[in-house]
């Protein structure tokens, strides 16, 4: 349909249907569910193998412009070889041999010509270049970001992989919906490529949300906003706040990477004061604008009563941002109460309808 007819003909068919809902009374536009479900794609997956070939030249050209290489140094070789082992544990091969993958991929990089009159050019000779120091949490990162890149099966360039909650992988597309709870319709829809986590394309449908039910004259403002812990992230929250909308969405418990106490451990009294698990006050730093207005929070009392089961690391700090620490607190403060309960079983019955694909 996309192809054939176009997202705008898709769009005003849309507003034509839910303006007739909301004439006849079922959208009220007081309670907005948000969630995503997947959807498999009609194409055939490149092979594997193919893929792993394509990611490691992709890769290897973004890191170092070229893919013709030669490892300057023995802790260089170590480095290809960690690069080669990620890039296959990305696309779902079980590498044992890395020296014979680099043989293929040496032929597979520049291939035998076929017979001809003309003498074939020479195959330029590779360049020993020095690798970038990276840990292995951005040699992931980077790796992600060049296979999303490329085209993940045949007949489809649009379509990726993903993995649900359960990390059931799957190809295809992530489809993003809001529900008005009222009689469950639908208000609005974004689909993005099956690597998109679900919570990013949050923005772009809320905001399609507001101009549908703009456009069907109803509410498009809701009271309430409910999701489940895929969407417990600071945008999301910031974003409905200034919106004075309701938030109920299922927290996720944060850890604090300076320490061995979960970030949520850590609460603010009435008087503004940040209390760690220990009792004591925390010390607060500058803003980091850079960081989305973070504040690192160091403790006072380097040989406090918890001591031996805080971290061992000299400088004992939180880093959090205290707008969001403090909405994030109330979601906690209002897991127990019943209006909570309530609007996250109304919030099942949504998922258990739209959100499973």
């Amino acid at each position: 349909f996309r192809t054939r007819m176009g997202v705008q003909t898709f769009q005003e068919g849309f507003v034509c249907i839910l303006s007739q809902c909301v004439d006849a009374g079922l959208v009220p536009g007081l309670e907005l569910a948000f969630d995503a479900s997947k959807m498999l794609a009609a194409a055939t997956p490149v092979r594997p193998r193919e893929q792993l070939n394509r990611l490691v030249q992709a890769f290897l050209e973004d890191l170092l412009q070229t893919a013709d290489i030669e490892p300057a140094s023995e802790s260089d070789r170590q480095t290809l070889a960690q690069i080669v082992r990620q890039a296959a544990k990305l696309v779902g091969i079980k590498l044992k041999d890395v020296d014979r993958f680099w043989e293929r991929f040496q032929q597979w990089l520049h291939p035998n010509p076929q017979p001809q009159a003309d003498p074939a050019p020479p195959k330029p000779s590779p360049v020993r270049v020095p690798f970038p120091s990276m840990t292995p949490a951005e040699l992931t990162e980077r790796l992600k970001r060049v296979l999303v890149g490329l085209v993940h099966a045949i007949g489809d360039e649009d379509c990726r992989y993903g993995h649900t909650s359960d990390h059931e992988v799957f190809l295809g597309y992530l489809s993003s919906f809001g529900v008005d709870t009222a009689h469950q319709i639908i208000t609005a829809t974004v689909l993005d490529p099956g690597a998109t986590h679900c919570s990013t394309p949050f923005e772009a449908l809320y905001a399609q949300h507001q101009d549908n039910l703009r456009r069907a004259r109803a509410r498009p403002i809701p009271a309430r906003g409910l999701g489940d812990s895929g969407y417990d992230s600071a945008a999301i929250r910031m974003r409905l706040a200034a919106d004075d909308v309701d938030v109920f969405i299922a927290p996720v418990e944060r850890r604090n990477k300076h320490g061995v106490y979960p970030t949520d451990r850590f609460q603010f009294n009435e008087a503004g004061d940040l209390i760690c698990p220990g009792q004591a006050a925390m010390i607060p730093g500058a803003r980091r604008a850079r960081k989305g207005g973070t504040v690192i929070y160091r403790c006072p009392q380097p040989e406090g009563p918890l001591r031996a089961a805080c971290t061992n690391r000299a400088r004992r700090t939180v880093e959090i941002n205290p707008d969001v620490h403090r909405q994030r607190q109330a979601g906690r403060d209002q897991e127990p109460s019943s209006e909570f309960k309530a609007a996250m079983k109304r919030r099942l019955r949504i998922e258990a309808v739209f959100g499973h694909g």
